[in-house]
């Protein structure tokens, strides 16, 4: 059923998508060790949080890296804790979220190497921006100017530029910030991103 619900979950089916998981979850339920659960636990995260449910993708998410952590499964850990991040600051939680992201920087500095730094480090400047410490976000981000040789993944590279241009329009930069949001939608388009895959809420 977790196979199935990723099948609906491709395609943007979030309700069958839902369905199929917790189906697959109340078969591993009593194993709550299970490989497999943590997995089914982030992909319902996924879905809450697509589906706008940050309090039910915050609960999901959560729950997927204390087992991952149990599993010693440290990429797995990661990727919950990225998305644990992003629902907390969708929801307005900006320290807390600020938190979990530089948990999960400290854990991608134990990869040899990993196409999510440059995103997470985006996200912490961003959330350093929200709170009005210009000084450190600007740190963070020379951090990913410097590391902009780093493959990463469209959606996050997306992602990167998105939040490089709403800091050029909070720092009042109107014309700049104009330019890099053009460029943005430009990118996506060419990359045929789909909205889900760079859904910040």
């Amino acid at each position: 059923m977790n196979a199935v619900g990723n099948v609906h979950l491709a395609r943007g089916e979030l309700t069958h998508a839902r369905k199929s998981y917790l189906k697959a979850a109340a078969n591993f339920s009593r194993d709550r060790e299970a490989p497999i659960v943590a997995n089914i636990q982030t992909n319902l995260g996924f879905v809450e949080f697509r589906s706008g449910n940050l309090k039910k993708a915050d609960c999901c998410f959560s729950l997927a890296a204390r087992n991952q952590k149990m599993r010693n499964n440290l990429q797995g850990e990661i990727t919950s804790g990225i998305m644990l991040a992003r629902v907390r600051l969708a929801r307005g939680q900006v320290l807390p979220a600020i938190e979990k992201l530089l948990e999960v920087e400290r854990q991608l500095s134990q990869l040899a190497a990993s196409p999510d730094r440059r995103e997470i480090q985006a996200i912490v400047a961003w959330a350093y921006e929200l709170l009005g410490q210009t000084v450190v976000s600007d740190q963070y981000w020379k951090k990913v100017e410097e590391a902009v040789t780093e493959a990463v993944t469209p959606p996050a590279e997306f992602m990167i530029r998105l939040f490089k241009a709403l800091h050029t329009l909070i720092r009042g930069e109107l014309s700049s910030a104009e330019e890099q949001f053009a460029e943005t939608a430009g990118f996506g388009r060419t990359s045929k991103l789909q909205a889900a895959d760079v859904a910040v809420a």
